[in-house]
């Protein structure tokens, strides 16, 4: 299955990445040259989504090159290294081009130009979006990574912000260029909000933030037959890719063949109560007792 994946990666990740332009760099280009500027904004805006997207599906690629497929976090900061940098790229970028656009438009007096391409182009770039969905879902991702970009809320966060754009173009189009000012402000905010969250939740992976309470861990942990004391938690990673480790003693008389259902458990029950937590390590040691670990 995983090879599968692999697989249907390499022969979908151009067509992705194909996608993602044409789903944002017309609208760019349309918003510059027509000085449109809120559809400059939106397709700079779509560009970052769109590499947000398909940076999940690098993840797992990157990932699958992991010498040691079941623990391939080291792997997986390479990729959250791109992410953060692309993200950071794309704001700042897009931050300058826009406001060089603005002061170009005001202080020459340029007045926004509509024809039926700028319509199409907006259209366009909703089918190309669902194009991209659907693509994604053929490379069948686990249900916990299928809902980072395949969820009602964003296809319809997408509808929306499309329906949203076109009524700008029809209002501009009638002559009233207030709507630019406007709707600007109004995919800037968007847009700065989606640089600010992959930053913020790449960050917070690569500097293997705690993201776990570690009383309700040990209180779970501790509630299982034959295991105590559990201390010494530790989790990184982000709250959807949780990779845990922590310290539990155990009866110092039992043999370590005994130990292996119990740290069985351990692993099944955190998965179960926590659908974040990816892998877990379980250290032992003896109570606090006399006795021989054998």
């Amino acid at each position: 299955m995983e090879m599968c994946r692999k697989t249907l990666l390499e022969k979908y990740f151009f067509i992705f990445v194909f996608l993602i332009f044409f789903i944002s760099i017309p609208k760019i280009l349309y918003g510059y040259f027509y000085d449109i500027i809120y559809l400059e904004t939106s397709g700079y805006y779509s560009l970052l989504r769109g590499f947000s997207i398909v940076f999940i599906a690098g993840s797992f690629y990157v990932t699958s090159l992991s010498p040691n497929s079941l623990h391939p976090y080291g792997y997986s900061k390479y990729l959250k290294m791109g992410q953060f940098l692309v993200a950071l790229g794309i704001g700042i970028i897009s931050l300058f081009l826009i406001g060089h656009s603005m002061i170009a438009k005001y202080s020459y007096h340029k007045v926004p130009f509509i024809d039926m391409s700028g319509y199409i182009i907006v259209l366009l770039s909703v089918i190309f979006y669902l194009l991209l969905i659907y693509f994604m879902k053929k490379v069948q991702f686990s249900l916990q990574e299928e809902k980072k970009y395949n969820n009602s809320n964003n296809i319809k966060k997408e509808v929306g912000l499309t329906i949203i754009t076109l009524i700008g173009l029809v209002g501009i189009e009638h002559g009233y260029f207030f709507l630019d000012v406007v709707l600007s402000i109004f995919f800037f905010s968007f847009l700065v909000k989606e640089t600010l969250s992959v930053i913020w939740e790449s960050s917070r992976f690569l500097s293997d933030t705690f993201s776990l309470d570690e009383k309700q861990i040990c209180n779970l942990v501790n509630s299982i037959d034959g295991a105590s004391e559990c201390h010494n938690v530790r989790a990184h990673g982000t709250d959807s890719d949780l990779y845990v480790d922590l310290h539990v003693c155990m009866d110092p008389k039992i043999k370590i063949i005994q130990t292996k259902p119990i740290v069985e458990q351990i692993e099944s029950s955190l998965k179960a109560s926590y659908s974040s937590v990816r892998d877990v390590t379980v250290h032992i040691e003896p109570a606090k007792k006399k006795g021989n670990f054998i």
